[in-house]
């Protein structure tokens, strides 16, 4: 093993458990796991939030529109892990004002629906603790938060709270919070066979990419935490079966300029609702949704996606907006299923196989608000077939 490597701390040892992939869920679940006992290595072949956890709209919510299609649970334990987020992580987490303009135009079902949602929405966050209650605001209120907005026409304005954050940091944050507590992180390796051993152990190559030298390493599981590679992996691991996933592309731009507020509206051609979302330099316009199953290191914000995009800039800012400095997109990792993928949940499902003799455990949908509890029911599940060899950190 050449020197420095991040497999030189697991060479040869036998562990409780491998994450594959180095995203927000994995990350999660490798602290979970290291807090309750278990040794765990986490392998991810790039950088730590490099995929679908890097390439989010950045918010930290309940999901308003979560609620048109009845999913009140997953609304409020969202809202729950939003307040539990902007607790123990202000500098990372924080509330953010949203307008929400209702304007004569619009139809009187959506106008109906977000007046109720967002009373529902509020019901649902309570006890605040000290997050701002919804209300209504004027329209020079809302051009001073976000200069330019279209307002011509509007009925009313409500202005709400919800989480922004900077998807990345977070998601490496709390990978440093799980080699903390104790877990191995190995970046920039690749995962690759798996081959049975004695009762209840299986060895897993592990390659490092960048000194191109492999080791193995011993361990009772696996979690498959690698978002939209999930059925990819699947099949390096000789599982068959019916696709896991059904993943969606969403992609944004980044725009020049500043806004003080986040914004919610309906895309001017199918009523969609796209976010403005303010960011460190500038703010985001996104997002869109598609089935999209090209390999997910190359997908790519396409040139529909764009002008979908810019359609609904020009629309929601006519005056003018700065440039568009950039566009990207990512894979949300939806569980299979059908209808229009605006309308596929965006709950996380635990699934366990077992192959080589271990138990595989794989992650599958969810979303960025949610990885904490994604990462409990996770190492719950896994508790339930190996128990940890140490001690609870």
């Amino acid at each position: 093993m050449a020197p420095n490597s991040p497999l030189d701390a697991v060479d040869g040892r036998t562990l409780d458990a491998v994450v594959l992939g180095g995203g927000i869920s994995g990350a999660a679940t490798a602290r979970e796991l290291a807090a309750r006992g278990y040794e765990v290595l986490l392998v991810e072949p790039r950088d730590i939030g490099w995929g679908t956890s890097g390439r989010s709209s950045r918010l930290v919510h309940g999901g308003l529109r979560y609620l048109a299609s009845g999913k009140v649970g997953l609304v409020r334990r969202a809202l729950r892990e939003r307040l539990a987020l902007v607790r123990a992580a202000p500098h990372l987490v924080r509330p953010c004002p949203f307008v929400l303009p209702l304007y004569d135009d619009d139809p009187l079902p959506w106008r109906a629906a977000a007046a109720a949602g967002l009373a529902l929405y509020d019901l649902l966050a309570r006890p605040r603790y000290g997050w701002p209650p919804p209300r209504e605001i004027r329209p020079d209120q809302a051009r001073i938060l976000i200069p330019g907005l279209e307002l011509r026409g509007v009925r009313r304005i409500h202005l709400y709270h919800d989480g922004v954050t900077d998807d990345r940091r977070l998601t490496l944050a709390t990978a440093l919070d799980a080699a903390a507590a104790g877990a191995v992180l190995a970046t920039r390796c690749e995962a690759g066979s798996l081959e049975p051993l004695r009762g209840g152990i299986a060895r897993l190559s592990v390659r490092d990419l960048v000194t191109g030298e492999s080791t193995s390493v011993e361990t009772r599981a696996l979690i498959n935490a690698t978002g939209p590679w999930c059925d990819r992996t699947r099949d390096r691991l000789g599982l068959e079966g019916r696709p896991l996933l059904r993943p969606s592309r969403g992609a944004h731009l980044a725009v020049e300029g500043r806004i003080d507020a986040a914004a919610l509206l309906r895309h001017p051609r199918d009523g969609r609702i796209v976010f403005l979302v303010p960011a460190a330099c500038g703010f985001l316009a996104g997002t869109t949704t598609g089935d999209d199953g090209c390999p997910p290191d190359e997908v790519r914000a396409t040139e529909e996606d764009q002008a979908y995009l810019r359609e609904f800039l020009h629309a929601a800012l006519p005056g003018g907006h700065g440039r568009v400095r950039a566009a990207f997109a990512g894979l949300r990792p939806l569980a299979a299923g059908r209808g229009h993928p605006d309308r596929l949940s965006r709950d996380a499902r635990i699934v366990v196989e077992r192959s080589a003799g271990v138990p595989v455990i794989h992650l599958v949908g969810g979303k960025l608000t949610l990885h904490r509890d994604m990462a409990r029911r996770a190492a719950d599940r896994l508790g339930r077939l190996v128990p940890p060899t140490g001690r609870p950190r």
